[in-house]
């Protein structure tokens, strides 16, 4: 019974640890958009997040729905 627990409990606190990166990317994302929009001379990086942000986002909400 007190194993259950533990991995409910782990399972909650992995899910909460997914939805914050989640927003933190998107958060970083927001970030480059304005960046780029504002007209930064050096736009590298700002694209460079949002390309990778492409990949990491599914990957997250796939954990993050993920039914186990």
């Amino acid at each position: 019974m007190e194993s259950e627990q533990k991995s409910a409990d782990s399972s909650k606190s992995r899910k909460s640890a997914y939805i914050f990166a989640l927003a933190l990317v998107l958060l970083l994302d927001w970030a480059a958009l304005h960046d780029i929009l504002k007209g930064e001379e050096n736009t590298l990086g700002e694209y460079s997040m949002l390309v990778i942000s492409l990949f990491v986002i599914p990957l997250l909400l796939l954990k993050i729905f993920k039914k186990v």
